[in-house]
């Protein structure tokens, strides 16, 4: 019986040396890599509510205000100078299809052109990053853009009611 028993493994074999070099290999590249990209994925959130802040507040200026006041939590130095701030403005036939026959009045007018129909946040930013034991450095560009609606949020035929309240 004891000659067609199976051999058990050795605990060090080459499937665990393999094993334990292949994690250690993702853990320092997790090491290298996570930290710059988590800034970058905290930066593009605050561009999204950069693009939120816009739709009340018309004021490019203060608009940008708002995104180098936030921009610190990424602890990235940026700069007004990494950032573009476009409003596209509403087309004809959007005024149109949005606003019906009021689309030529002047209030209208004034705020399709003044608030837009989208923001668009732009940005660019490079820094190298370095690597840990071996002292490299990789020089990375991160550059993107983030795009919000600046439509007018309208509630046709919506009856809100609160929740915890029971009807009689």
């Amino acid at each position: 019986m004891g000659v067609y028993d199976p051999k058990k493994p050795k605990a060090i074999n080459s499937v665990s040396v393999t094993g334990a070099v292949l994690l250690a290999v993702i853990g320092y590249l997790g090491w290298v890599f996570v930290p710059p990209y988590w800034q970058i994925f905290q930066l593009q959130g605050i561009l999204k509510a950069t693009c939120n802040e816009a739709y009340s507040e018309w004021n490019d200026e203060e608009v940008l205000k708002f995104l180098l006041g936030q921009v610190p939590r990424t602890r990235l130095p940026l700069s007004k100078e990494n950032f573009r701030f476009t409003r596209i403005p509403y087309t004809l036939e959007e005024r149109q299809a949005e606003f019906g026959d009021r689309a030529n009045e002047p209030n209208v007018v004034e705020l399709t052109q003044k608030r837009g129909a989208t923001c668009v946040m732009e940005y660019r930013y490079a820094r190298s990053i370095r690597f840990p034991i071996i002292n490299r450095d990789l020089p990375v560009v991160h550059q993107g853009e983030v795009r919000g609606s600046l439509k007018t949020v309208r509630y046709d035929g919506l009856q809100c009611r609160c929740v915890g309240l029971r009807e009689p």
